[in-house]
């Protein structure tokens, strides 16, 4: 019995209750309290919803059922759902080693007027919303956010920054392009929100073009002729030139 007290003792800080759910989560492999824990709610008419995301140096960016937990959306429910991503997973804990940016999304049943807002805060000094549908950054560690839903918007976007040089302009030095057989490998320090890549033979012909949105790295399968080429990344910040060799 001693035993059973002590676990609820350790657990209970770290499991969500949601307004008309029995939301357990899962139970932390970790028995000593986390360094960084955010509880984010989504407010609204039909009631409340909380997700909960943790820096883990245990865990990892995936999907991990020891540490995660999964979102269940209940149908015909009023009630606004608040989640963040993993691999293909809607979560509503998230452990994840530190990391500058997360996947964010509120689902909800009904049009009307919603408001997200930091419920508990273990060690983040910086927290960023981004609204990707209107393109607004709202600081919530000093105010709330609230936003017009409609059916239609289906899983409304976010994205939640914790580093403040994430959101400073984009620089060459940023990134980092390279050929990786048959893949082209774009990383980045800083997310690119919209880039153009443009593929030129050393003639100056242009050979190959993408777009790509919202990205801190990207690999892609190209299918050229073996050869050097240009790579030109180009951005509303800055523009990055990268000769590589196609081999296969």
């Amino acid at each position: 019995m001693k035993k059973i007290v002590l676990a609820i003792l350790v657990f209970w800080p770290f499991i969500i209750f949601s307004q008309n759910t029995n939301l357990t989560g899962s139970l932390y492999a970790d028995s000593m309290p986390p360094k960084n824990l955010l509880i984010l709610r989504a407010e609204g008419d039909g009631g409340f919803d909380k997700t909960q995301i943790v820096f883990n140096p245990n865990s990892t960016a995936d999907y991990d059922k020891d540490y995660d937990s999964p979102k269940t959306i209940l149908a015909n429910n009023r009630r606004p759902q608040i989640f963040t991503f993993a691999d293909d997973f809607m979560l509503s804990i998230n452990q994840l080693p530190d990391t500058t940016m997360i996947d964010l999304a509120v689902l909800a049943g009904l049009r009307g007027e919603y408001t997200l807002s930091v419920d508990k805060n273990i060690g983040f000094e910086f927290i960023i919303l981004e609204d990707l549908i209107w393109q607004r950054k709202i600081d919530l560690l000093k105010e709330n956010y609230s936003f017009e839903y409609f059916e239609s918007d289906g899983h409304y976007p976010f994205k939640i920054y914790f580093k403040s040089w994430v959101l400073e302009p984009l620089t060459e030095g940023d990134v980092f392009i390279y050929y990786y057989p048959e893949n082209i490998v774009i990383e980045s320090r800083k997310q690119i929100k919209n880039a153009q890549i443009m593929f030129y033979d050393l003639s100056g012909r242009e050979a190959y073009s993408f777009t790509a949105e919202y990205f801190f790295r990207l690999e892609k399968p190209i299918h050229l002729p073996t050869g050097h080429y240009i790579v030109q990344l180009s951005t509303s910040e800055t523009v990055v030139n990268k000769k590589i060799l196609v081999r296969k």
